[in-house]
């Protein structure tokens, strides 16, 4: 099972930002996704067109393909106001039928493996995403703070932890 990660086209648009949507609605993501559509739709399209987000901060909007089925999708963009500046995996997706079949888990493998040669990855996890969180407490990551009712956590880049071992 190789997922292929391909770089969100506008034509990918409308399935990223349902998947957004979906995710909003069971309480995966900020509910402000879904208050303030427009202003997503707008983060979305910015980062699909011009690899940022509307204040500028690289943002980066992938697909993520089983064979030929667009099976999820991610959004990786910097994390701002953090000491090392890394990344931040600021939504992954997985479409609700390819749920539970291992896609999430190695979609999140791969994020891990091409980011943490650069830098502290980092991701919000809200009371929903309970699954997420203990899969990103299990390769590492731990918590280091609270925004709202999300935790934030954070993993160490791999040179760092390779100096601490």
């Amino acid at each position: 099972m190789s997922l292929k990660w391909v770089k969100a086209s506008s034509k990918d648009l409308g399935f990223i930002f349902s998947l957004a949507l979906n995710g909003a609605r069971k309480g995966h993501f900020e509910p402000q996704i879904l208050l303030e559509k427009e202003a997503y739709r707008h983060y979305l399209i910015c980062s699909i067109q011009k690899e940022c987000d509307p204040r500028g901060f690289p943002t980066k909007a992938f697909v993520i393909y089983l064979n030929d089925l667009r099976v999820g999708a991610a959004v990786i963009t910097t994390a701002i106001g953090t000491p090392d500046i890394g990344v931040e995996v600021a939504m992954i997706a997985i479409k609700h039928e390819f749920q539970g079949r291992g896609y999430g888990t190695q979609a999140v493998n791969e994020i891990l493996e091409h980011y943490l040669p650069l830098g502290s990855v980092y991701a919000r996890c809200l009371p929903a995403s309970a699954r997420l969180h203990q899969m990103l407490i299990k390769r590492n990551f731990f918590n280091v703070g609270q925004s709202g009712a999300s935790s934030i956590l954070r993993r160490e880049p791999a040179a760092l932890l390779s100096m601490l071992a």
